[in-house]
């Protein structure tokens, strides 16, 4: 079983190849960071005259959780972390 964490990404950030898009990772605070595009997601959906913000899916895993339902992650791909965001926004399938 795989796990996912939920984020936005919010704009496209350079057209420098491959693209560069910057993401909103939830938590408290929010973590902002920039990342390509590519990375994030495979498809098209991330491009500079897409509409954003654009739900994404990135794979994690969780290193711990808290008794307030918070969980730790790292982010997949070497993108980063860790991150404690909130339970509700990892989920798995």
């Amino acid at each position: 079983m795989s796990r996912f964490l939920r984020v936005e990404a919010t704009r496209w950030v350079d057209d420098e190849q491959p693209g560069w898009v910057e993401v909103r990772i939830p938590g408290t605070p929010p973590v902002t960071l920039v990342e390509k595009a590519p990375v994030l997601d495979p498809g098209d959906r991330l491009a500079p005259d897409a509409v954003y913000p654009v739900a994404l899916e990135i794979p994690c895993d969780v290193l711990d959780t808290d008794a307030d339902g918070t969980v730790l992650v790292m982010l997949h791909h070497d993108i980063g972390g860790p991150f404690r965001v909130p339970g509700s926004a990892v989920f798995s399938r």
